[in-house]
């Protein structure tokens, strides 16, 4: 890790080492070091969405090629409805997924959870 990726983890880990001090009675607000340093700015995500002439473009080529094109489609078209991370995916089971309200339940980074609707199957 370096750069901009280290300083965004070690900021604000030691901002919750030494808050936790103080809380703790460690140490005085006073005393508090990382009070005195500035919050490093995040930078602009650059992060965009596949236009769709490129989207049809990896679709197809799932459906027509590899081991199992109709599971990679379907893959595709998971990610595509719900935007889940790949854990969700991965963490999905038979109990995760109420059929007639066409809803999933994805537990995702963070011990984070949620319901999100998806189509009907075809």
């Amino acid at each position: 890790m370096a750069g901009a990726a280290l300083r965004n983890t070690s900021s604000p880990g030691l901002r919750s080492l030494y808050k936790r001090a103080v809380a703790d009675g460690l140490i005085t607000e006073g005393d508090n070091p990382a009070r005195k340093v500035a919050k490093p700015r995040r930078l602009a995500s650059t992060r965009t969405a596949l236009p769709y002439e490129r989207l049809g473009e990896l679709i197809e080529t799932a459906s027509v090629t590899g081991n199992d094109p109709e599971l990679d489609t379907l893959i595709l078209r998971f990610h595509i409805e719900t935007a889940c991370r790949r854990g969700g995916l991965l963490g999905l089971r038979p109990k995760d997924l109420d059929v007639e309200q066409c809803l999933v339940m994805l537990r995702e980074k963070g011990e984070t959870f949620r319901w999100q609707p998806v189509s009907p199957p075809p």
